[in-house]
């Protein structure tokens, strides 16, 4: 028994915690790459305004397709501020806002500047921002 070298288990030793590394560095590297192209929820809509001091248009000229109960346009015109759903306005194309898709409602608004703001609520995204000059 003297005469038994042990060379075999050194050797399937490394081999093992070799084995171990490659395996805890691969799932390290999946772990920082799942995370750094992980995309995000928020919507990607082009929208276009336009506002007169009796009517409110918003276009979807391209990207995702949204419930109109989920958009909602915030109009502020000097010190008031109203928020109207997409699915109250009185022109509606359907149940989705989605490209193609034109909407339009009457408000009364004052003379002068105007911001429309177009929002995603449940993700609270601001889709479309831009201020009209009214009357």
């Amino acid at each position: 028994m003297a005469g038994r070298s042990r060379a075999q288990s050194e050797v399937i030793g490394i081999v093992l915690l070799t084995a171990v590394i490659v395996v805890l560095v691969s799932v390290a590297g999946a772990i920082v790459l799942s995370e750094r192209f992980e995309e995000d929820d928020d919507p990607l809509v082009s929208v276009e305004s336009n506002a007169t001091v009796d009517r409110v248009r918003i276009d979807h000229t391209g990207g995702d397709s949204l419930a109109a109960a989920d958009v909602e346009v915030v109009v502020r015109d000097g010190n008031d501020t109203r928020r109207i759903t997409l699915s109250d306005f009185d022109a509606t194309p359907g149940s989705r806002f989605e490209a193609g898709s034109e909407w339009e409602t009457s408000v009364t608004l004052d003379p002068g500047q105007v911001t429309l703001f177009v929002v995603h609520t449940p993700s609270e995204t601001v889709l479309h921002e831009e201020t009209h000059v009214v009357g």
